[in-house]
């Protein structure tokens, strides 16, 4: 059992028929039969009844969606929130600076920053290097761009 035959048990379990299922998955009628059948041989029962105008779930087919629905939302969940994951970092940042770098880079660097992580936080510290230093060891910055040492 794989994860389109899951599928293609829900289009049919929800659609009652494989020609209307087969139309919802964009698969040929046949294609869809033989999973199901598969399906069916691998647990060893019917999942479904075939009557004249459709198809009627088991009770093995109704425990298998029971059972199989609730994953597959989880899945398209989990699909959603990671093709949404950008959007969704939220917190915020310190971070320091050595003041020829934020007269010249810094403006145009948070605009970007912001426009892809709004919901993002962002303090900024100038000062010289040895003290940036000092307070990202300290933990009061959580980073520094700091001029390299001679």
């Amino acid at each position: 059992m794989d994860l389109k035959q899951i599928q293609y048990f829900i289009a049919l379990f929800e659609d009652g028929s494989v020609t209307r299922a087969a139309k919802r998955l964009n698969i040929v009628q046949p294609a869809l039969s033989m999973q199901i059948a598969k399906l069916e041989e691998e647990f060893g029962q019917k999942l479904f009844d075939r009557i004249p105008h459709g198809m009627v779930p088991t009770a093995a087919g109704r425990m298998m969606y029971r059972l199989f629905l609730p994953i597959t939302r989880d899945l398209a969940n989990a699909r959603q929130q990671l093709m949404q994951r950008e959007e969704q970092v939220a917190g915020s940042i310190s971070i320091g600076m050595v003041a020829s770098e934020t007269e010249s880079v810094l403006v145009g660097s948070l605009v970007r920053f912001n426009a892809r992580y709004p919901n993002v936080e962002v303090s900024v510290a100038d000062g010289f290097s040895a003290t940036l230093i000092d307070l990202v060891s300290a933990g009061q910055l959580d980073a520094a761009v700091v001029h390299k040492p001679r």
